[in-house]
């Protein structure tokens, strides 16, 4: 799934810099995506990685670099911890507005969506 939300977001945004992502997307062929197209991988490395690769590979000089650093320097330098308010936002958006939409067209869905967050957000600033 990763691959494909690369493909569609580096089609809609002018450039994408860095992914995030926890350990189940820590994989060879994900690894070799973003040195393709040149994205910076902030994405945590399974706790047993090794360090012996074939070659050079992204993936085996991001493993060398997670064991140089530590844990929680490797977190500051990629804004690891950040990924939590993310999915607080998503979470509290779902809680509010459940996660189902009830438009049948794709166009729809979308809108309604889209209107859920601006809501959510409205809600947000109203807070405040």
């Amino acid at each position: 799934m990763a691959r494909k939300l690369i493909e569609q977001a580096d089609k809609n945004v002018k450039s994408i810099k860095k992914v995030l992502g926890d350990g189940a997307y820590d994989t060879r062929e994900l690894f070799n995506l973003l040195k393709q197209k040149n994205i910076e991988a902030g994405i945590r490395i399974r706790k047993n990685a090794s360090t012996r690769s074939r070659g050079s590979s992204y993936r085996a000089k991001c493993v060398r670099e997670r064991k140089k650093l530590g844990e929680e320097k490797w977190k500051e330098k990629y804004k690891y911890g950040k990924r939590w308010s993310a999915e607080s936002y998503f979470s509290a958006e779902k809680r509010i507005f459940g996660e189902h939409v009830t438009a049948t067209s794709w166009e729809g869905m979308k809108k309604e969506v889209k209107m859920k967050f601006l809501l959510y957000n409205v809600l947000l600033r109203a807070a405040h």
